[in-house]
């Protein structure tokens, strides 16, 4: 092979570095090959002492590419000489494998202790804003009600009915006294049925429907399906309790986050130093060939 000829190649090869990198990397060959000219030396074996341009081409980007990194330190170009030295041979490939897999689980980990910390965080801070500023919680109705709002509802359910859904008036409420620290409400509904609403002595209130035979009751968290045939009770936690299970899993999200956090950010740092250690082991190599099959 020809000088021209292995320069154009060595050029083409090169294409992906800035020009101004590729013109010094040539006008360096082209010194080389002139100065072993002129010490006597064959063209044809000057050229082929150098080896393939294309895989002296891979050789010298990945040392462009390991002078930038030095330059400007920063994950992007470090991967750049990660991926120049895997290009260098099939082995170098076989072993990116593997550290690209680990990396993709080093993201993942980030995204979900991240959000397992954002999600806690969250949680801690809108059910403590409840619980120590009584502010209400997003999506969260529980059922309950002082002594207050019965008072209320019995003082209104006295003066004026309420309107029923298909437009007849019901008759008006009275107030009935179950013992309890303050009355409850028991309003006459529509076609025999009756509702009545009771303080339970915790500050909520428990709901009573009936019609005939047919119940339906809320008392202590706990809802009672009966029409005379059938009973149904199901037990469902109060809106306290949900409030308290919630808060219990936000306690436990945050340091789980926190902690996942903290042992990724760890990860990091040792495959930063393992990685930099690495393509330093590489690039010397990478050189010391170099030099070598010019100096032959």
């Amino acid at each position: 092979m020809k000088q021209d000829a292995f320069i154009q190649r060595l050029r083409q090869a090169l294409g992906s570095l800035p020009k101004r990198d590729i013109d010094e990397i040539v006008a360096d060959y082209r010194e080389y090959i002139g100065d072993a000219l002129a010490a006597g030396r064959a063209e044809e074996d000057v050229i082929a002492a150098l080896g393939d341009p294309e895989k002296l081409a891979r050789e010298l980007k990945a040392q462009a590419n390991f002078r930038q990194w030095e330059e400007r330190r920063s994950f992007g170009n470090l991967m750049r000489v990660v991926g120049s030295i895997a290009g260098l041979g099939l082995l170098h490939l076989i072993l990116l494998v593997p550290f690209l897999l680990y990396m993709l689980v080093l993201t993942t980990g980030y995204v979900f202790f991240g959000a397992l910390t954002v999600a806690g965080l969250v949680t801690l801070v809108a059910f403590g804003s409840h619980y120590v500023f009584g502010t209400p919680v997003p999506g969260v109705l529980p059922f309950g009600g002082g002594a207050a709002q019965v008072g209320a509802a019995g003082a209104a359910g006295a003066t004026a009915g309420k309107g029923a859904a298909d437009g007849t008036e019901a008759r008006g409420g009275e107030i009935a006294n179950t013992g309890a620290s303050a009355p409850g409400v028991n309003v006459p509904g529509v076609a025999g049925g009756n509702v009545q609403i009771t303080p339970d002595g915790r500050g909520g209130m428990n709901l009573s429907v009936t019609n005939g035979e047919n119940a339906v009751s809320i008392v202590g968290g706990r809802i009672t399906v009966d029409n005379g045939k059938q009973h149904v009770s199901v037990a469902a936690p109060t809106g306290f309790a949900l409030g308290g299970i919630a808060f219990g899993y936000g306690l436990a999200m945050l340091p789980i986050g926190i902690v996942g956090l903290l042992v990724c950010i760890w990860l990091t740092r040792v495959t930063w130093r393992a990685l930099v250690r690495y393509v330093r082991r590489r690039i010397d190599a990478v050189s010391a060939k170099l030099e070598r099959g010019r100096v032959g």
